[in-house]
């Protein structure tokens, strides 16, 4: 079956044929390739023609328009004196023609094609009427054929009131998505299976908009090597991409945070009174989200957004997103493929015990740095118990390599947690009566990452700093409290900014009317205060002991230890 682009040319084919002169037009949507189609077929049709192409765009005045023309078929002219007998003084809207077309004979101009292109671009300063006057007098008096091109969207009284006069024939260019795509797809470095699919989907023929998603695309060649063999990874970035670029190309108000607003709050309406957008509705067309009424914003797509404002990817920043995304996707596939087995092993009473120790050990060991991570705990103490009961022959291996996986993830977990942190349902109690040297494990780190938390001035101070900032705290009393008087009162010697923020955390202290967990810390602060105001020297006794008064504290009395 013939698409309307070829049949468009066989048409044209069969005007340029004739001998009279006449008037086509060539109209369609913007930027979907009328130009481009015009010069394909003037190469592959009209070679030996003469041919003069005129764009309206920049164009102020007949004379502009009609010394173009003379420039490209000046060739015909045989000398410059017979001019005369090709116009004589004929005049269009005052312009004296015969001023313009300074050479040339009546058969110069027979058989010459003269396209006039983008009309809905022309200057304020050329009336509509003149145009077609002038295009008029090309066809009926120099025998010349005439193509007009133009827009759909074109607005103009006069050529909606005089092209029925004008022209012969009215063609409209529409090309499919892969006609469009067909001319700027070989710019594409990377991802070329995508754009069509998605041009097809949303009904792009736009080559300009194809244009700026094609660039977008090449902008992104980096990541190409590094979403091989993840082809979801892939197509999630590589959609996104495409979505991002279309709608920025057509609509010049985008605002993404904004779309995401809207949407929430259409979705929160329901079916109560909500505001319809229609612009948004169109944008919303282009991330084609079905059924869904969730537009989802997360790192990628703010990664994307960031582009789109700026058309300078953060390649670090995207790395990082696409390494995240094959972790995560790493993970469900050794979680699917953990409960496959197990399944397997339930219910195929074909699927020998030692055949599924060997295939459940295999997946364990081969992901042993994320296992219990990917597993949780519960779940991984649960695998490895079950192997142990299993191939009792091998259950010493499977407790080794359990007990080392355990303090792996510990080491790094505890880093950052607490172990009431780690203690949901009995978790500690689990790891505990898997092995009781994890215990002792367990609390050896937390002891170290305290010591670490509380090892310098400005991590005592962040201790004190973080409650009052955030209304809230975790185990800080605790940190806080083991810190000796010694250290308090050798960093309120050597920094007064310490010493400042020391009275306003025990006054922010003093406001509690029960207990907030940091009397014992603030005790020793206030001895470190109290052995300051007895035992330092002169001014140092002199301000402490002001400092105390202010806080109604004593002086005398005696300094706890620690």
């Amino acid at each position: 079956m013939e698409s309307e682009i070829v049949k468009l040319e066989n048409k044209l084919l069969k005007l340029f044929q004739q001998e009279e002169a006449f008037v086509v037009s060539i109209n369609g949507e913007w930027g979907v390739g009328k130009t481009h189609f015009w010069d394909n077929f003037v190469e592959m049709h009209l070679k030996d023609e003469t041919v003069a192409y005129i764009s309206l765009f920049g164009k102020e005045s007949i004379k502009d328009i009609l010394n173009s023309i003379m420039i490209q078929i000046s060739k015909h002219f045989e000398r410059a004196e017979e001019a005369s007998e090709v116009f004589g003084s004929t005049k269009i809207a005052g312009i004296d023609l015969a001023a313009v077309f300074s050479i040339g004979k009546p058969r110069d101009f027979e058989n010459v094609i003269v396209c006039i292109d983008d009309f809905e671009r022309s200057s304020d300063k050329l009336d509509d009427k003149d145009i077609l006057g002038v295009i008029a007098e090309l066809k009926e008096r120099k025998n010349c054929k005439v193509v007009m091109i133009y827009n759909n969207e074109i607005k103009s009284d006069i050529l909606s009131t005089y092209k029925d006069k004008v022209l012969d024939y009215e063609l409209h260019y529409k090309p499919t998505a892969m006609e469009s795509y067909t001319h700027i797809s070989p710019k594409l470095k990377v991802f070329q299976e995508y754009p069509l699919q998605y041009f097809e989907d949303i009904g792009i023929t736009n080559i300009r908009v194809m244009k700026r998603a094609i660039n977008a695309l090449n902008d992104f060649e980096f990541i190409k090597a590094e979403l091989d063999s993840h082809p979801y990874i892939e197509q999630e970035i590589v959609y996104s991409i495409l979505k991002f670029s279309v709608i920025n190309a057509q609509f010049q108000n985008f605002n993404f945070e904004e779309l995401v607003e809207y949407v929430s709050e259409k979705r929160i309406a329901q079916d109560g009174h909500f505001d319809i957008d229609n612009e948004k509705e169109k944008m919303l067309y282009f991330f084609k989200m079905g059924d869904s009424n969730w537009l989802i914003q997360d790192e990628l797509t703010e990664n994307i957004d960031s582009y789109i404002k700026s058309s300078i990817p953060n390649e670090n920043a995207l790395l990082e997103i696409i390494n995240k995304r094959k972790q995560q996707t790493n993970r469900s596939n050794v979680m699917n493929l953990v409960n496959e087995i197990h399944s397997r092993f339930n219910y195929d009473l074909n699927y020998k015990n030692d055949k599924y120790a060997n295939d459940m050990f295999s997946i364990l060991s081969k992901n042993k740095e994320s296992i219990v991570e990917i597993l949780n705990i519960e779940n991984f103490i649960f695998h490895i118990s079950e192997l142990s009961t299993i191939d009792s022959i091998n259950e010493k291996k499977y407790h080794s390599f359990g007990l080392e996986s355990l303090k792996e993830y510990l080491t790094d977990y505890l880093k950052s947690n607490t172990l009431d942190d780690l203690d949901h349902f009995g978790t500690v109690s689990k790891i505990i009566d898997f092995d009781s040297d994890l215990d002792d494990f367990m609390k050896e780190i937390i002891n170290s990452q305290d010591k670490k938390k509380t090892a310098s001035k400005e991590k005592v101070l962040e201790l004190m700093k973080s409650p009052i900032k955030n209304r809230s705290w975790g185990n800080e009393p605790e940190l806080l409290k083991s810190v000796d008087v010694d250290t308090y009162k050798e960093y309120i010697i050597e920094d007064a900014e310490f010493l400042k923020d020391v009275m306003m955390f025990i006054r922010w202290t003093n406001g509690f009317s029960g207990s907030s967990g940091f009397e014992e810390a603030v005790q020793k602060q206030i001895d470190a205060l109290r052995d300051l105001a007895l035992n330092g020297d002169e001014t140092s006794q002199f301000k402490v002991k002001r400092m105390l008064k202010h806080l109604n504290v004593p002086i005398n009395k005696e300094v706890s230890q620690g």
